[in-house]
């Protein structure tokens, strides 16, 4: 059972992951998942195929305001049309993900799905997404999580990436009334998504470790 008050207090310790995210997805047993301040007494060895992710927190008791350049602009996510092209984006930022239309509308089942969060930045020459940004909203502990912050590799370096933390971050505070804002992601990914979520206020030490153990046949 999670301690609410605990993980309300001090949530990117508590957990590895959003609140509703733990309440909702069972660990699987081939799964060892833990903190880098845990590690010398678990009895999982994290030497060799391990993967670290950061966790940083947003308390929201600044304002942070980063404009999208000239020629851009947000727009909301328009489902289900827009499920494929949403899809493609997210397969395109990364080598490891195929997701279809249908696996991004099974997103708008969770308990968290609000689609003022889900944003498209549209490069206005083309008509065309150039980025993405997916956040979930726990209404039951006032949560915000980022889940999903895509640049496409052609439009990298012009600060949109930034912008739309910032524009989804806001949105959580001013039309949610989110309490705090959390956000994870791999240490060792190669576009550094941590320091763009520290320039957008996010701050914290926490390091998660995850295993994927072997079957044993």
């Amino acid at each position: 059972m999670i301690d609410i008050e605990q993980y309300i207090q001090d949530p990117c310790r508590t957990l590895a992951t959003a609140f509703w995210k733990a309440s909702h997805f069972p660990i699987p047993p081939n799964v060892v998942i833990a903190h880098k301040s845990d590690l010398a007494m678990h009895d999982t060895n994290f030497n060799g195929q391990v993967t670290t992710y950061f966790r940083l927190l947003n308390r929201l008791d600044t304002q942070n305001h980063f404009p999208l350049p000239n020629g851009f602009n947000f727009r909301q996510v328009s489902l289900p049309d827009d499920a494929a092209t949403l899809a493609d984006i997210i397969n395109r930022s990364y080598n490891s993900y195929s997701h279809t239309a249908d696996s991004i509308m099974r997103w708008t089942n969770h308990p968290v799905f609000d689609p003022s969060l889900w944003l498209f930045v549209i490069d206005d020459l083309t008509n065309n997404p150039a980025a993405a940004g997916l956040a979930d909203f726990d209404n039951t502990i006032t949560e915000g999580s980022l889940e999903w912050i895509q640049v496409l590799p052609e439009y990298r370096g012009r600060g949109l990436g930034q912008a739309i933390v910032c524009e989804l971050v806001n949105r959580l505070k001013h039309g949610n009334k989110a309490a705090f804002v959390t956000v994870s992601g791999e240490c060792d990914n190669k576009t550094n998504p941590e320091a763009l979520y520290r320039k957008c206020g996010f701050t914290g030490d926490d390091i998660w470790y995850v295993k994927f153990l072997q079957e044993v046949k």
